[in-house]
C-alpha cells in the first residue's frame, strides 16, 4: 500500500488538528464532505461522465476526520486504487482519467 499508506498517514495527522476546531466548523465541514461524497456517487453512475471516484475519495477523506467507518472505507478504496495502479500502471490511470474528461466535455458540448 505505497501511496495509500502515505495518504492514511497524512489523514491521521490532520485528524488531530481537525479535532481542535469548533463544533460549528466541524458540522459545516461534515455537511460539505457529505455533499462532495454524494456528488461523487452521482457522477459515478453509469452513463454519467465526470470525476466520480476522485470525489468519492475526497468526501470519504473529509468524513474520515470524524468517523471511523469512513476511514475504514477509505482504506479499502485506497487499497483497490493501488491494486489497479499495479495492474495498469500510472499511465493507464492517466489515460482512463483523460477518457473520462473527454467524454464529459463531449456530453456538455453535445447538449449545447
Amino acid at each position: 500500500m505505497g501511496k495509500a499508506r502515505t495518504m492514511i498517514d497524512r489523514l491521521e495527522e490532520r485528524r488531530e488538528r481537525h479535532a481542535e476546531r469548533t463544533r460549528l466548523y466541524r458540522v459545516g465541514f461534515g455537511v460539505a464532505a457529505t455533499l462532495i461524497l454524494l456528488a461523487g456517487i452521482i457522477l459515478s453512475l453509469p452513463l454519467v461522465p465526470g470525476p466520480g471516484l476522485p470525489l468519492i475519495a475526497v468526501g470519504l477523506a473529509m468524513l474520515a476526520l470524524e468517523f471511523a467507518w469512513a476511514e475504514r472505507l477509505l482504506r479499502r478504496i485506497a487499497h483497490r486504487i493501488d491494486q489497479v495502479e499495479e495492474r495498469i500502471g500510472f499511465a493507464g490511470i492517466v489515460a482512463l482519467l483523460a477518457v473520462a474528461v473527454a467524454v464529459g466535455v463531449a456530453v456538455v458540448y453535445w447538449k449545447m
